[in-house]
């Protein structure tokens, strides 16, 4: 679709005297809880913003002590004419959420007069969903995304607004490894887009299948087990769901998961560990390696990638400072 502008005119830019403080989108899943955590110094700085709020978002607020007036809520609702086309057989296509997102924290910014608006973005919601047509579903996750929208900001709305994610130069590996050493955090977040309303993992999706995986190296067993309700890698039925996740298709699943080499990177990681401590893999692990020795990756190809920091990322330097400061864990897992 091409879009084509035929005005010349432009509307002049705005500023606001005095912005300060951050607006922090919190989803209820892994990455804004650690969000949260490692900026919870500046906890007075924070306007935490939710959009139709479920259970696992108001944990997640709870976890942290934040009072009623650091919470802004924004509703919205579907048109009862898209309900009535879905009726008809008409399907919907796909919803930038994290673009959605964005637009509605400008609005924010300026009603609250805040300066930053802070997601927390992995460095691998920039790689494409479909390899083969450069095609990245998420692409309002991305980096690329991030840029453009900052440029619109700076060119049409308020230069002074700063839109960035601090987990950019983080990949989903160095994510799970910290935020796992955050106390209950396991049995707070919730990150399952089928289960969404109604709470909990249903067990079955690439999210769950994907979360557990990169988990499953650093919290216990039964902790996972009790939060997902069963060992999802001794699930026989979901090895297809793990190949997908590997790369062995068109195209990767169509969720917000890690890329394939964070997903081999999961499964060695299973594997090693297992072998270290004598003990069998998991059944999927086991599995896959078998089946596909050449998805095992070294432990120096490992380590290298749970060190790397050097990614694109657009973090102001006190907050890179923040995040340089929190990434104190060099080990993948202890001895």
């Amino acid at each position: 679709m091409q879009i084509e502008c035929r005005s010349q005119q432009q509307f002049p830019t705005v500023e606001f005297p005095f912005l300060e403080g951050n607006i922090l989108p919190v989803g209820g899943g892994k990455d804004s809880f650690l969000t949260l955590e490692w900026l919870k110094e500046q906890k007075e700085k924070n306007l935490c913003f939710l959009l139709n709020p479920v259970q696992s978002q108001w944990d997640t607020l709870n976890y942290f002590g934040y009072p009623q007036n650091q919470i802004v809520v924004v509703e919205r609702k579907i048109d009862d004419q898209l309900l009535e086309l879905n009726k008809k057989g008409f399907l919907n296509g796909h919803t930038p959420f994290s673009a959605l997102l964005a637009f509605i924290g400008v609005l924010l910014m300026a009603l609250h007069k805040r300066k930053y608006f802070i997601t927390s973005h992995e460095s691998s919601a920039s790689q494409p969903t479909i390899p083969s047509k450069g095609i990245n579903h998420q692409y309002s996750k991305s980096y690329e995304f991030e840029k453009d929208f900052q440029k619109y900001l700076t060119d049409f709305l308020c230069p002074s607004f700063c839109y960035f994610s601090f987990l950019r130069p983080l990949n989903e590996i160095q994510i799970a490894r910290h935020v796992s050493t955050i106390p209950k955090s396991v049995r707070i977040f919730q990150s399952c887009n089928r289960n969404r309303n109604s709470g909990g993992w249903c067990g079955h999706c690439p999210k769950c299948l994907f979360v557990f995986l990169i988990l499953r190296p650093f919290v216990p067993q039964k902790e996972l087990e009790a939060t997902f309700g069963s060992d999802l890698l001794e699930n026989e039925s979901l090895f297809g769901l793990l190949l997908s996740l590997c790369g062995e298709g068109t195209h990767r699943p169509f969720e917000c998961v890690g890329s394939e080499e964070e997903t081999k990177a999961a499964a060695s990681l299973l594997w090693y560990q297992a072998r270290k401590s004598k003990k069998n893999p998991p059944l999927l692990i086991r599995k896959l390696i078998e089946l596909y020795p050449e998805f095992l990756l070294t432990m120096e190809t490992l380590q290298a990638l749970y060190d790397q920091t050097d990614r694109e990322h657009r973090l102001p330097q006190k907050f890179l400072s923040i995040l340089n400061e929190k990434c104190k864990i060099k080990v993948l897992f202890d001895d």
